[in-house]
């Protein structure tokens, strides 16, 4: 058998195989619907997952304590308040394998300071074995979030905390 030969051979093949298929399964939003099929109904996740809602350190970070907010469509701030400043500010996040990464912007708190663009990484847990949360709907009322909070001035070592809900 010659290379033509086998390569004509193929080539009908493969157009007799394309007739046999009924046009409307070979576009791509096609359905085809199945018989007995269950229905499985999920609820929608929100952008911000589990975590929307404003939350509060259980404790002072480096004497300071913190708050933060996460909005239903994906915006966040937090707030930084102690010894006379009060820290307002926007803060980015994102979720990534069951853990939400928190990056503060740097902002002005009056009187000449600042505070610095620092990072915290937290982890939503709750119920009765203090598991990470990795189903829906998420209980609101005993979940929290532990967190580890990263300084981004050098001097300052990480530390850990529990976030409520505010």
């Amino acid at each position: 058998m010659t290379i033509a030969n086998t390569t004509s051979k193929l080539l009908l093949a493969v157009l007799l195989a394309s007739l046999a298929v009924p046009a409307s399964a070979s576009e791509p939003s096609a359905r085809v619907p199945q018989q007995g099929s269950p229905k499985i109904m999920v609820p929608t996740p929100t952008p911000a997952g589990g975590v929307t809602g404003c939350w509060a350190a259980d404790r002072k970070l480096y004497g300071y304590r913190l708050s933060f907010c996460v909005h239903q469509h994906g915006g966040a701030t937090y707030t930084v308040t102690g010894s006379g400043l009060h820290c307002h500010a926007r803060l980015g996040w994102q979720q990534a394998w069951g853990s939400y990464g928190f990056a503060m912007s740097r902002t002005s708190c009056g009187q000449g300071m600042e505070w610095t663009a620092d990072t915290f990484n937290c982890v939503l847990k709750g119920g009765w074995d203090n598991e990470a949360i990795g189903r829906m709907p998420v209980p609101s009322q005993r979940s929290h979030l532990d967190c580890t909070y990263r300084p981004a001035v050098s001097g300052y070592r990480p530390t850990s905390f529990s976030a409520h809900r505010a």
